[in-house]
């Protein structure tokens, strides 16, 4: 990747997007880790960033993973910018799956929205996993919100989202899904081996 491009997604700078340069195309630019500009731009919280980048069918997604199979969501989870996520999620639920006639478009867009939350790392770790391992609860929270379902996936060490609040002692998110959500069977995520 450009280190101006870099420098750029990490201070939320989005100049260098108005730059007709031919040679540049920002957003298909990787580090040596295989992050984008929106998951070092998710990395340092930039939600400017990502409200004013343009993205479209040609241009990478939301769902793009780095060596470690994380996408931007992922990353901003990691890091418990609630603002990144929930932008994500309202935003990906505006694109519609590709091929969708207007008469699918609702139906598109929620499977395309709860894809990309359900969309496992090489751990097999959602974003809730990832969201409950490192304790952000508001971030917990808007991704239940969005996918009560999440409550019910594993990851790679058979861990649904309930065990990992109840190891982090977090008994209010336990709480929040033994009420809300309890009556969804767990499953594993499916191996990106």
């Amino acid at each position: 990747m450009d280190p101006c491009l870099y420098t750029a997604a990490r201070s939320g700078d989005i100049n260098f997007m108005n730059i007709k340069d031919a040679c540049i195309d920002p957003l298909h630019q990787r580090t040596p880790k295989e992050n984008n500009l929106l998951h070092t731009a998710a990395e340092f919280k930039q939600i400017d960033f990502f409200k004013h980048v343009k993205l479209n069918y040609e241009s990478p997604r939301f769902w793009v993973t780095n060596k470690s199979g994380d996408t931007p969501l992922h990353v901003a989870t990691r890091v418990g910018c609630h603002e990144v996520v929930e932008f994500v999620i309202d935003h990906t639920k505006s694109f519609p799956l590709e091929g969708a006639d207007d008469q699918e478009s609702g139906l598109a867009d929620a499977k395309t929205y709860k894809q990309l939350l359900r969309m496992p790392n090489f751990q097999n770790d959602t974003a809730l996993h990832i969201a409950m391992r490192y304790g952000h609860d508001k971030v917990t929270t808007l991704l239940i919100k969005a996918d009560p379902e999440l409550c019910c996936y594993t990851n790679r060490a058979k861990e649904s989202p309930l065990f990992l609040a109840i190891r982090k002692s977090s008994s209010s998110i336990a709480s929040y899904i033994l009420e809300e959500y309890v009556s969804f069977p767990c499953v594993s995520l499916p191996s990106r081996d």
